[in-house]
């Protein structure tokens, strides 16, 4: 039914939705002949999508079971506890603090759930969580060419500095198909400096985002149907 209305009229105030919404745009990009080229805006609409996701199962949580905010917060301004300090919940950007905020209500009230669904979280998701935020606390890592940190910074790009050697020895492990390489020379055919322009993304990060982000796409597809009632 919320599918149907306004986002302000949602049970957890439109933070599902566009999510859904997120994680969907991300989906189409994939399926593009470009995708290779796009993984830094794919990343970021996956890692969005999961953080909203979090943030609508907190709303939820706390709607239906009467849950109050911290120091007197309200659905409107929902202020939250996070390492003894207040934070707006939709100022808080980090996935790590997010997801440790609503385990601890999923789990205090999973007793009270529909029986007829298996609430327990999968075992690992913690470890899938941690290993972005360890990367990618802030949501910045996907926006920026430059974030702070210039190893992992490095990784963003597919094009990489690669030893010639390096990319010979690529070539005959790959003899039936093509390797994507630059090469440049001075004026006197001299080789200064070797590309791979075809290296894979932080191949870990992605998979793990792509998990997590289907992940909770189905908890938080459980949520409004059996919690909500569809709301």
């Amino acid at each position: 039914m919320y599918l149907l209305m306004p986002l302000h009229m949602h049970y957890d105030h439109g933070f599902g939705m566009t999510a859904d919404q997120f994680k969907e745009s991300a989906d189409e990009l994939m399926e593009s002949d470009s995708s290779k080229d796009l993984l830094m805006p794919i990343n970021f609409l996956k890692r969005h999508a999961l953080e909203l996701y979090l943030k609508s199962l907190i709303y939820i949580l706390h709607r239906k079971f009467d849950i109050p905010f911290f120091n007197n917060g309200s659905m409107e301004k929902p202020f939250i506890q996070i390492n003894k300090k207040q934070k707006l919940l939709t100022d808080s950007h980090n996935i790590g603090e997010l997801y440790d905020y609503f385990i601890g209500l999923h789990q205090g009230f999973i007793d009270k759930f529909p029986n007829d669904t298996d609430w327990l979280i999968e075992e690992g998701i913690d470890r899938k969580i941690n290993l972005i935020n360890g990367i990618d606390s802030k949501s910045t890592f996907f926006r920026y060419p430059k974030g702070g940190d210039n190893k992992q910074d490095e990784k963003k790009s597919r094009v990489k500095a690669l030893d010639i050697d390096k990319i010979q020895e690529k070539m005959q492990r790959k003899p039936t198909s093509y390797v994507k390489a630059m090469l440049l020379y001075d004026e006197n055919d001299m080789l200064i400096q070797s590309f791979d322009i075809d290296t894979d993304v932080l191949p870990d990060l992605q998979k793990n985002l792509t998990y997590l982000c289907n992940y909770f796409h189905d908890l938080h597809a459980a949520y409004r149907f059996a919690i909500c009632k569809g709301q």
